[in-house]
């Protein structure tokens, strides 16, 4: 065989496997590896994740709605195909829609004596986009088995003992849950106590949409008790931590 035929067939060869490498690479996940790098973000090696929800990709973020096995665990995650090595990263923030004040019946770390309720000195109120809120969610992400949540007028923290290798911590922005529960319940959050999470259960998602228009992506959940959030966000930022000039609406279900 000529030699000019021999080099033709090897740079064939070497196409072909770059182009398969490539599609492996580059296809979406699937329902397995879904589920796999959700059940990265559970405390405890004695609970379960199941997916509830996977919602179509849009430009490389994939939205997927989890059932939750305890309090303070997200019902909805993302998972985002970091644009510098083409990998696909869980987001570090995730989100909860729903507020209830009754008892959901999943576990409260706070009876298991691996929740705390505490504020930062001479703060009143926390904002997600403060700094030194950021600062201390940061810290969750250097310590083993530990999740910091900040609420609007306390942050919650909760920790496991022996958290599963390959915890994967996360933080939910519930900045704004106490004036979301008095829309929601027409005020009466204003009668409960405001420094503690006793009256923020969360309800579980009946179903969810995810929408990209005019440079906006949207997920909007609805809860089982009625609720309906909705998030816009314009991206997400370069480190995969947060959601970009995020927005949260909420209403009751017409």
């Amino acid at each position: 065989m000529p030699n000019y035929l021999k080099r033709a067939r090897y740079l064939l060869f070497l196409l072909f496997n770059l182009l398969f490498a490539y599609r492996n690479y580059a296809q979406d996940l699937n329902n397995e590896q879904i589920r796999s790098i959700a059940a990265h973000l559970l405390i405890s090696k004695n609970y379960k994740l199941h997916v509830k929800k996977v919602l179509p990709v849009i430009n490389g973020v994939q939205v997927v709605a989890l059932d939750m096995p305890y309090r303070e665990f997200p019902s909805i995650i993302i998972i985002n195909k970091d644009k510098s090595s083409g990998k696909w990263v869980r987001v570090f923030e995730c989100l909860s829609p729903g507020i209830q004040d009754k008892p959901s019946g999943l576990l409260d770390w706070h009876t298991k004596g691996e929740g705390v309720d505490f504020m930062l000195d001479n703060m009143s109120t926390c904002r997600f986009a403060d700094k030194k809120i950021k600062a201390v969610i940061q810290t969750s992400v250097k310590k083993d088995g530990a999740v910091i949540i900040p609420y609007q007028y306390f942050i919650h923290m909760n920790t496991a003992e022996n958290a599963p290798a390959g915890f994967s911590p996360y933080t939910i922005d519930k900045t704004q849950y106490f004036d979301f529960a008095n829309t929601l319940y027409d005020g009466t959050y204003k009668n409960y106590p405001v420094k503690d999470c006793t009256m923020y259960d969360t309800p579980g998602i009946k179903d969810c949409e995810f929408k990209f228009a005019n440079n906006l992506y949207t997920i909007k959940a609805t809860t089982d008790s009625g609720q309906v959030w909705t998030y816009t966000f314009e991206g997400i930022d370069t480190q995969n931590r947060y959601l970009l000039n995020k927005k949260i609406t909420v209403s009751k279900e017409q």
